[in-house]
């Protein structure tokens, strides 16, 4: 099917056709770049979806408990605005981070009802756990059984709509791009929403400079995981036929992930033995020198990570979403 999932338009697009270089198995599939919108849709959800999220890593890492020191700073972070927490939010800057990072200025609570949709082995959420958040829930089909925390957060092998109660603020990070049917997903994420409250999706930006430098081989495709990764301008459709307006627009860029998408280009699969995970063992780079890239080669990258994010081209983007008023209200 040659048809973009976000506008349906079905003239002059082109494919795309990606390798699976997450687990390595290297199989090829073909996606469709809309003409019209620029978003990137599986040309054909795989039937075997279940069987290939058994061996997905995601749900199946183990949790880390950060120092004392490193949560105070990150709740403040989250629960403040001005200066040192602006600061503090610039100095986040792993691939972890990104998710507490996300959430600086949205304007919650320690009380306040979060909800985490598709939160793999439950990182966020053990996260707010441990920062002192009382009423955060994650759920995911994925997981074995229900997973219950002491003050309260919880996990449950759920689907969003599976979910009924009310919630200040959801959350998607890197996992909208999984999901079938966006705009009732979106919906039903609506209908969960009180009127004030925010709805956050974090994504891999196809508009970004590294797709078009990458192409096929951007890790952000992440093929066959990924069904769709609208665009700026394919967002909005979709917020349009879906009750949401976007109020706000971040842009998160990391260094390993124009490393791992080098790679790629190469032929190395993240596990391989010059494959990204490989090289790094989960860590963030940080001032480390690793095999295959040279001190030269890593000083671009980072010079490219501040340039794209000046210019708003960068790999991941998140994007705050509120209910648009009713007539009624």
């Amino acid at each position: 099917m040659n048809c973009c999932y976000v506008c349906k338009n079905s003239v002059n697009n082109s494919q795309v056709f990606a390798k699976e270089m997450f687990l390595g198995t290297r199989e090829i599939f073909p996606y469709v770049l809309c003409s019209s919108c620029h978003s990137l849709s599986i040309e054909k959800i795989p039937l075997n979806l279940e069987e290939l999220y058994a061996k997905y890593p995601g749900l199946k890492h183990p949790q880390r408990k950060s120092s004392i020191l490193r949560n105070l700073l990150r709740r403040y972070m989250i629960l403040h605005s001005n200066y040192l927490t602006k600061k503090l939010s610039n100095a986040l800057a792993s691939f972890d981070d990104l998710r507490i990072k996300a959430i600086h200025n949205c304007q919650i609570s320690l009380n306040s009802h979060i909800l985490d949709v598709g939160c793999g082995s439950g990182w966020f959420i053990y996260e707010l756990q441990e920062l002192g958040f009382k009423n955060s829930i994650g759920i995911d089909p994925g997981l074995d059984k229900d997973i219950f925390f002491k003050n309260g957060t919880n996990l449950y092998k759920k689907t969003i709509f599976d979910v009924n109660q009310k919630f200040d603020f959801i959350s998607f990070h890197h996992s909208f791009e999984h999901l079938e049917n966006p705009v009732e997903v979106l919906k039903k994420a609506a209908s969960l929403l009180k009127d004030e409250g925010t709805c956050l999706i974090r994504i891999p930006n196809i508009d970004s400079w590294a797709f078009r430098f990458f192409k096929e081989n951007w890790s952000g495709i992440h093929p066959p995981y990924h069904l769709l990764l609208p665009s700026k301008k394919g967002m909005e459709i979709l917020c349009k036929n879906s009750g949401f307006e976007i109020v706000d627009i971040r842009w998160e860029q990391l260094v390993e992930s124009f490393l791992r998408s080098t790679c790629y280009s190469l032929g190395f699969a993240s596990h391989d033995e010059f494959g990204t995970r490989t090289m790094l063992k989960d860590k963030p780079l940080g001032n480390r020198t690793i095999p295959i890239f040279t001190k030269q080669e890593i000083a671009f990258w980072r010079a490219k990570t501040k340039k794209v994010l000046e210019d708003r081209l960068s790999d991941y983007v998140a994007y705050y979403l509120r209910k648009i008023p009713s007539n009624d209200s």
